[in-house]
């Protein structure tokens, strides 16, 4: 008897294998793109400054930049009525 497996018998055990795929750490023009994606269907305050917020969160990932956006936002609708999200809502959760 031959304990070696016939090729479609590998081939099918083949699809149970998982993958890893690593995406790395954005860096800071990244971080600053993402929290304006995240933010543009979002009423924000002129003073947000991105760029001081995606250099607040070096080794955020996206998913990260995300919550703290969301965060800010259930912050600022906690309140009487929403109100926009500003530059303080957002860098409390840093």
């Amino acid at each position: 008897m031959d304990c070696v497996p016939k090729p479609i018998q590998f081939c099918h055990h083949l699809r149970f294998l998982f993958f890893q795929i690593f995406i790395g750490i954005p860096k800071l023009q990244q971080r600053r793109e993402i929290l304006e994606t995240v933010t543009k269907d979002i009423k924000i305050s002129d003073d947000v400054d991105f760029g001081d917020l995606a250099s607040s969160t070096p080794g955020y990932t996206g998913a990260d930049l995300a919550s703290l956006v969301q965060h800010a936002v259930y912050n600022a609708g906690s309140g009487h009525g929403f109100q926009q999200v500003n530059h303080h809502s957002i860098s409390c959760f840093i």
